[in-house]
């Protein structure tokens, strides 16, 4: 995956990788053929560099720059992103229809804790009653999984709860109708939105996007202090600085980073800090407001990044 190119439409390097060109520069005689194939070098023949803040890098587009020069306004400059970090962002927005493996129930076993790449587990036929049997290749303990209603008491009014859910139908009458207690129902309803993933995941085609939040909220007066979108519920804040201290991201530029995908603690103070300082010199006329965003919108290094922070967005 390449996110890093002109994303000017009528540009004639729209969607053009910069090693596209490379790979075609390598015949030529003027190409420095010491330098990594996949590089963008100060030679490139559709795209160059530069820097646009600390440990920040653009990809500037030529044939856009030449049209800024002739008075068109147009963005020739975008903000160098991790590649990386978009695949582990879009796996983390499909991760939802991901289907469970199985996987070995020895508590001793190396792959109880560890996710190996490798197939942790192999069929190994059937028991008398028909259900798979699977074989660890790790420790030899065997394993089964039987249908998914195997734990439930009563699962032959899954299908009058799910309608009764799809109806609207209060939860406490839910309860009183079904003669269930308010677990049961939170169980069910557990099960049948695993279910309803199931049958997405082995059917549909088109994946939705799932935008995770958490909110903090007064007890007493119910008053919402925040509410943060794409709330990465895998990780805190603390694993994410260690991981960042261990691969050294703090001294690499953004793109190159291991946690490019995250924000760092250092980063959001100091974007608060920048956008704090824009907003005191704001006018209090709203044409003027408006005036002075369109401007830094335009001054900004890449238009396509939404992760800019002001008095309303922080």
């Amino acid at each position: 995956m390449q996110v890093n190119f002109c994303k000017f439409t009528k540009c004639e390097n729209f969607g053009i990788f910069p090693e596209d060109t490379t790979h075609r520069a390598l015949s030529d005689e003027s190409f420095n053929g010491n330098a990594p194939e996949r590089q963008v070098t100060k030679h490139h023949p559709l795209y160059g560099t530069s820097g646009s803040g600390k440990n920040e890098a653009a990809l500037v587009c030529k044939a856009c720059k030449n049209r800024i020069a002739n008075g068109e306004i147009v963005q020739a400059t975008y903000m160098l992103k991790s590649n990386q970090a978009v695949i582990e962002e879009y796996e983390r927005l499909s991760r939802y229809l991901e289907v469970e493996k199985p996987k070995c129930t020895n508590p001793e076993c190396p792959t109880y804790t560890v996710e190996f790449f490798e197939p942790s587990v192999k069929k190994r036929g059937y028991t008398g009653a028909g259900t798979p049997r699977y074989e660890c290749n790790h420790c030899g303990k065997t394993l089964t999984i039987g249908k998914q209603t195997r734990k439930q008491k009563r699962p032959e009014i899954n299908i009058r709860l799910f309608n009764l859910i799809l109806m609207h139908t209060p939860l406490r009458r839910i309860i009183k109708h079904l003669d269930i207690s308010p677990q049961t129902l939170y169980d069910k309803i557990d099960f049948i939105h695993n279910q309803c993933l199931k049958f997405v995941a082995e059917r549909e085609d088109k994946r939705n996007t799932e935008l995770y939040g958490i909110s903090t909220a007064c007890l007493k007066t119910s008053y919402i202090f925040a509410f943060n979108f794409n709330f990465e519920e895998r990780l805190t804040q603390s694993e994410i600085e260690l991981l960042a201290d261990t691969y050294n991201d703090h001294e690499k530029p953004k793109h190159h980073r291991y946690t490019a995908r995250i924000w760092l603690e250092h980063e959001f103070a100091l974007a608060t800090k920048q956008k704090s300082k824009l907003s005191e010199s704001q006018s209090s006329n709203l044409q003027e407001q408006v005036a002075q965003k369109i401007e830094q919108e335009l001054c900004s290094s890449d238009l396509t990044s939404s992760e800019h922070i002001d008095g309303d967005v922080k």
